[in-house]
């Protein structure tokens, strides 16, 4: 009965005119929309009305939340169910906004790194979380930047919303809900292998198209490349094959094909 309700109140909303307002939000902080095809756009309308509907935000350290700042994070993490998924981050608690990083003890990997540089900045600010108890938090300002250019392959909302699908079944270990068994195997072995390749690239100090915080483990592994999958889909697909597939097969896009088009 409940999922009636909620798939008629979604029909009802989506029968409305897009409030042009937000377009202008998407047009100008969220550089993937205008890469899309004409039915991924809609797609992406239809996700954020949705999501802004349904999901909380929270202004916090004394941030007012306004229509951009929800039409900006929930376009950005409707990147991530373009592909057909009819969940829209439901299990998703809270989401704080705040108006500046978020101050956060250093990793452990960011302990190695800095150590080995001959420092350790004890001062170090987060970006953004996502709790295990599925809130997430994130810096306005760099929500802003990362989604306003969208071939960095840096994006806050993509990570931390990577992170809470990691998480759907209780376990934030890189290995996100798969739909078969045969998909979760191969996963497995793709996962395994790149992040294993990924440590030994860094411990040779040779360059890296994944960003190296994805060492830390493989949960932020995945969430890093996520990141790149969306924002350099074509690089990610010639020096990452099989990384690529699987992350082509789980999210349902093809975004090196977007950037092919735009490039």
């Amino acid at each position: 009965m409940f999922s009636w309700f909620r798939s008629s109140r979604r029909k009802k909303l989506l029968a409305e005119p897009f409030p042009a307002p937000w377009l202008e939000v998407l047009q100008q902080n969220v550089g993937h929309f205008a890469l899309l095809p004409t039915e991924l756009q809609q797609r992406m309308r239809d996700a954020t009305r949705i999501l802004v509907a349904e999901r909380t935000f929270v202004g916090a350290s004394g941030l007012m939340v306004t229509d951009e700042m929800k039409v900006t994070v929930a376009a950005q993490a409707a990147l991530l169910i373009l592909g057909g998924h009819d969940y829209y981050f439901d299990r998703m608690s809270e989401i704080y906004l705040y108006p500046r990083r978020v101050k956060a003890a250093l990793t452990t990997y960011q302990h190695r790194l800095h150590s080995g540089l001959g420092f350790v900045d004890e001062d170090a600010i987060n970006l953004g979380e996502a709790w295990h108890d599925r809130r997430v938090r994130l810096s306005w300002p760099d929500v802003l930047r990362g989604g306003r250019d969208p071939h960095d392959g840096i994006n806050l909302v993509l990570h931390e919303f990577a992170h809470h699908l990691d998480g759907l079944d209780g376990d934030m270990g890189g290995l996100p809900p798969q739909e078969t068994r045969a998909k979760q195997d191969r996963w497995e072995q793709v996962i395994d292998q790149e992040y294993d390749r990924h440590l030994a690239d860094l411990e040779a100090g040779r360059e890296t198209l994944l960003d190296p915080y994805g060492a830390e483990n493989e949960a932020e592994f995945f969430a890093v490349a996520t990141e790149c999958f969306y924002e350099q889909g074509r690089e990610l697909r010639q020096e990452h094959p099989e990384l690529y597939a699987i992350l082509r097969d789980f999210y349902h896009v093809e975004p090196a094909e977007w950037h092919a088009r735009s490039a």
